[in-house]
């Protein structure tokens, strides 16, 4: 067998050794129970609380504000404005994001 013959076959088996490896810790993963079709949850990518910031609209980032001067100082929150609302809406519509 010539030189260039032999490096061919063990690129050939390191290649099916690596697909082979692939297949077993595929088999060894757990079953996905999370989402209910089947698929598994994609993991997230955290971008930051500097990042996010400097993506929000003024008025969510007064939010954010007045929450936590509100926690710093123990206040009881004023539900007539709606601060809660407005925390729900910073946190779930993702408006920065884009």
């Amino acid at each position: 067998m010539a030189e260039s013959e032999s490096g061919g076959v063990i690129n050939g088996l390191g290649k099916t050794v690596s697909q082979l490896e692939k297949v077993v810790s595929a088999s060894l993963r757990p079953l996905p129970t999370e989402t209910g079709d089947g698929s598994y949850v994609k993991e997230s990518n955290s971008t930051g609380i500097v990042r996010d910031l400097g993506r929000m609209d003024l008025s969510d980032v007064k939010t954010i504000v007045e929450l936590t001067k509100n926690a710093a100082t123990g206040e009881p929150l004023n539900d007539k404005h709606y601060i809660m609302e407005r925390l729900i809406q910073v946190c779930c519509l993702n408006r920065w994001e884009g």
